[in-house]
């Protein structure tokens, strides 16, 4: 794993679409994942990426939660188990 860097956003976005657009004809909306903004995630030092070769494989967003209106937990969660799909890995072993 890596910390994201400023060129980052756009392939992080590009995977949390793939992971949540199937949702969004069921919830009639674009799920979280996919209206944050990255960039300002990525500026603050929060987000840190998993590669498999070359490929974006998953995205860990850490948010200190006092800091935040939203629950970084869940948020980190929430990553974590979309790109661990995407990755075909388990949740526990991908953090490791």
């Amino acid at each position: 794993m890596r910390l994201a860097g400023a060129g980052d956003a756009t392939a992080i976005r590009a995977l949390a679409d793939a992971a949540y657009g199937k949702y969004v004809a069921l919830i009639g909306r674009k799920p979280m994942p996919m209206t944050t903004d990255y960039e300002a995630l990525v500026a603050a030092r929060c987000v840190w990426l998993l590669r498999d070769g070359p490929a974006l494989s998953g995205v860990l967003v850490l948010v200190d939660e006092a800091a935040s209106r939203r629950a970084g937990r869940v948020r980190a969660l929430f990553h974590a188990q979309a790109c661990c799909a995407l990755a075909r890995l388990s949740p526990v072993t991908s953090l490791l």
